[in-house]
């Protein structure tokens, strides 16, 4: 589990094979992180869903609240069907 007295944790979303690293605290629910993330794809917030541990995650969830860890991963998809992120290289992430 992360050290009670340093909040912060790092996580790791990943879409299509490429991923973007945030910091956050794990009190803080993952709107912040999940809009950051869209705005780095230049992707509507709405289109894209997240996962941790194949469960799907609520933008008011916080780390603590789903048991998150230090160095996570989440995974990303965009909400269509055949639904596949950008290449986030391509646009300097």
């Amino acid at each position: 589990m992360a050290d009670e007295t340093n909040p912060k944790i790092q996580l790791k979303i990943t879409c299509n094979q490429q991923s973007i690293t945030f910091s956050t605290r794990r009190e803080k629910p993952l709107v912040k992180v999940f809009n950051a993330f869209s705005k780095r794809l230049g992707l509507d917030e709405n289109t894209l869903r997240f996962y941790f541990d194949e469960q799907r995650v609520r933008p008011e969830q916080t780390p603590a609240e789903l048991n998150m860890e230090d160095g996570e991963e989440l995974d990303a998809t965009v909400e269509q069907e055949g639904g596949k992120c950008p290449d986030i290289s391509a646009i300097g992430c």
